[in-house]
């Protein structure tokens, strides 16, 4: 008796799964009618043709801002006496910016010149004294060095 009573409740459970399967596809497939019906009908607004003279003055407020910008530093120390261009000036490679007072790099151009003539002579010192055998090879080199390093320098 117990499994006449589960047979029953599974057909009838199935059966009210087709049920309701085949009302949705009945409501699927109108929905569907309704939106692949077409419409000839276009909306359209009309107007009557004029000639006008076109008004071309612009007006906006706002900021214009640089497609890029650039930030640099000068390759010299001191103070700017004088700035040779405008903010927001196009200027090209090589063209001066501002001029700067060079009281250091004086400074330190006069320090280059007194170690460049400092290691000319230590050099020439040195390449003496190895040939008397009064300093290592070693020595002379580091000299050598210090020479090029201060034309370098210069």
């Amino acid at each position: 008796m117990k499994k006449v009573i589960y047979v029953v409740i599974v057909l009838a459970v199935l059966g009210l799964g087709a049920y309701v399967l085949m009302n949705n596809k009945k409501k699927n497939e109108e929905e569907t009618a309704i939106v692949s019906k077409k419409n000839a009908a276009v909306a359209v607004r009309v107007d009557t043709v004029k000639t006008d003279v076109p008004n071309l003055d612009y007006v906006a407020n706002g900021t214009f801002m640089p497609a890029q910008e650039l930030k640099f530093s000068a390759e010299n120390s001191g103070r700017v006496i004088k700035v040779l261009v405008d903010e927001g000036s196009t200027v090209k490679i090589g063209q001066t910016l501002a001029v700067i007072k060079g009281d250091q790099l004086s400074i330190e151009l006069q320090n280059a010149d007194a170690a460049y003539q400092n290691a000319v002579t230590n050099s020439s010192r040195y390449e003496n004294a190895f040939k008397t055998g009064g300093v290592t090879k070693q020595q002379l080199d580091q000299a050598k060095l210090d020479l090029v390093n201060a034309k370098a320098r210069r």
